[in-house]
């Protein structure tokens, strides 16, 4: 393993020398030949030089021969190749007869290049030099310094290149091996603009779906332990509540009684209503059932909500308003009208529960957008707290002591189930807001 300096522009964290090798060993070996390729040609172009160097010499020395009145001979020829540091002769070199001295230069065996020149009629100058060997430049110091720079160049881009591939992809793979309800992306490479921006963005798409099927499959199992729950619940206390209430009733419509027993009698009948919503909100959260849908007039159904929960907003010296100016007093919207009752119903109760004594709780029916309305209830109350802002939806999670903590959760899922959305939020002049808005039809 190996630490990779911020320099290279990521955090320092382990990263496989295999990994790098993979990534960085190809893009080496391709630099590696087109180094061999620069090498091959550049002795190239020494062999070329050397070649035509020769040549010009050959034809310098006829042109200055033929203005001397001499002819070329043997000694001449040797004493020119002691002033040229050459070999000169007047005929070409052993193993070279028949060879037409045309100032082209030849090679002759390993290493040696001859040209031969016509100075006279009958007359040659042939020239041997010796060439430098292929890799002789090479061995130069300027020559090795270059060419090591850049090798060592070339490794360090192979190695820049390959942290910037290989470390985003060792992040998202620690992220990746780390325990699933830690899963998300947090190596911050989302913001690139090539492959590994996009790799790294659907990462954390997927570690977002995963979050939410994790999270929906521990609800799902939660929910089928209160199906269980609530099923034995309402065997064993649904029966008798029914008996109950019953027995009120008939109680109540006794003649001769008194006015505190008619009124301890009310009060029975309203806490058997209250058990059996909550029974049934209990049976709602286990086993909701398929929604009727139809369309449902919203002004009209708030107003029966604001009507049945009058009784405990004047006991609370509330005021209970709506309003519903215009086209929406006639907007409608695909529900089920029951659901929706109950769900506007926990709302308000909700908004009822929080308001300080002598405000009111305000409903309103708004335009929320093209195709769309919203309803808003408002109290002024202390608002959601930072953790309610979070938990509103969280089943059995209650910000009120002695809450349940089921009245909102399942708001929130009858409203969804009419493809809608709610929102909480806190108004800035003080109060707790819910919103929800839908499609009208």
């Amino acid at each position: 393993m190996d630490t990779i300096c911020p320099i290279l522009g990521c955090v320092r964290r382990p990263v496989s020398i295999g990994l790098v090798l993979g990534v960085a060993f190809p893009y080496a070996v391709m630099v590696l030949l087109g180094v061999s390729v620069l090498v091959w040609g550049l002795v190239r172009e020494q062999e070329r030089a050397e070649r035509l160097a020769l040549e010009e010499v050959a034809a310098t020395n006829a042109r200055f021969l033929r203005e001397l009145p001499m002819s070329v001979t043997p000694d001449l020829a040797a004493r020119l190749g002691r002033v040229l540091g050459l070999e000169v002769r007047v005929g070409p070199p052993e193993g070279m007869e028949g060879a037409v001295a045309d100032g082209k230069a030849r090679r002759f065996g390993p290493g040696v290049w001859v040209v031969g020149v016509e100075v006279r009629a009958g007359e040659t100058l042939w020239l041997e030099r010796e060439s430098r060997p292929a890799w002789a430049a090479l061995r130069s110091p300027v020559a090795m310094l270059s060419l090591g720079g850049l090798v060592v160049l070339a490794a360090g881009l192979a190695a820049v290149v390959a942290v910037r591939v290989v470390q985003p992809l060792r992040a998202m793979a620690s992220d990746l091996a780390r325990p699933g309800e830690e899963l998300a992306i947090r190596s911050g490479w989302e913001d690139r603009g090539d492959e590994i921006g996009v790799l790294a963005r659907s990462f954390g798409e997927a570690a977002t779906r995963l979050r939410a099927e994790r999270e929906a499959r521990v609800r799902s199992e939660r929910l089928a332990l209160l199906g269980r729950m609530s099923a034995a619940m309402a065997h064993e206390v649904h029966n008798p509540l029914a008996s109950i209430r019953m027995h009120a009733e008939l109680a109540a419509g006794e003649p001769g009684l008194s006015q505190g027993a008619r009124e301890a009698l009310s009060w029975i009948r309203s806490g058997t209503e209250r058990i059996e919503s909550l029974v049934n909100q209990w049976m709602f959260l286990a086993h909701p059932g398929p929604a009727v849908a139809v369309p449902v007039g919203l002004a009209a159904l708030l107003r029966e909500v604001l009507a049945f929960h009058a009784p405990l907003a004047a006991d609370r010296e509330l005021r209970l308003d709506l309003e519903a100016d215009g086209p929406m007093e006639s907007a409608r919207v695909a529900g089920d009208r029951r659901r929706l009752e109950q769900a506007f119903g926990n709302v308000v109760l909700n908004a009822i529960q929080f308001a300080p004594r002598g405000s009111r709780v305000t409903v309103r029916v708004a335009p929320a957008g093209p195709g769309r309305v919203g309803v808003e209830v408002e109290d002024a109350g202390p608002g959601f707290s930072p953790e309610a802002l979070d938990r509103w939806a969280e089943p059995f999670w209650s910000g009120r002591a002695g809450g349940t903590g089921i009245g909102l959760s399942v708001a929130r899922e009858v409203i969804e189930g009419c493809g809608g959305v709610v929102r909480v939020s806190n108004r800035s002049s003080g109060g707790a807001v819910v919103r929800c808005e839908f499609e009208m039809v």
